[in-house]
């Protein structure tokens, strides 16, 4: 299993020239994938803001590739998945770890563990007049209290 997650805001999803185009404008990152030439078996979009083109599902899916939305939470908002999964033998192991506390415990946490580094590499993009805006805001809040 090697998913790839995509969190931060202004992510695109896309198709060009028969290759999945993932862009950040706001950090700057562009990833390009030719077609069967991509590593991950899923997709997994922890992201405020963005989109995605159908011409992109279709070549997820085509590919085999899992597509999941995640609320600010964590939540699972919707997971697109191709006609047949990848293997059975990697939906044993899925099920397998859900039961062994210890491994689901594990897991739990390095997802928020990369959910608290992704916090915090938001909050150090964040402009620093938007930072003092926040710490005015919330001192105007106290002195209503």
């Amino acid at each position: 299993m090697n998913p790839l997650l995509i969190t931060g805001f202004g992510t695109s999803i896309n198709v060009d020239k028969r290759k999945l185009i993932i862009t950040n404008r706001l950090k700057g990152t562009r990833l390009e994938f030719f077609p069967h030439k991509i590593n991950h078996d899923g997709i997994i979009i922890d992201g405020h803001t963005g989109n995605i083109t159908f011409e992109a599902m279709k070549w997820l899916s085509k590919h085999n590739i899992n597509l999941t939305l995640l609320n600010w939470n964590g939540q699972l908002l919707a997971n697109v998945m191709p006609e047949q999964p990848k293997s059975g033998k990697l939906r044993i192991k899925q099920y397998q770890k859900y039961l062994d506390s210890e491994d689901r415990f594990e897991i739990a946490l390095k997802v928020v563990q990369c959910k608290v580094k992704q916090s915090l590499n938001l909050w150090k993009d964040i402009p620093r007049e938007s930072h003092m805006q926040i710490k005015k805001i919330k001192y105007l809040r106290k002195r209503k209290s």
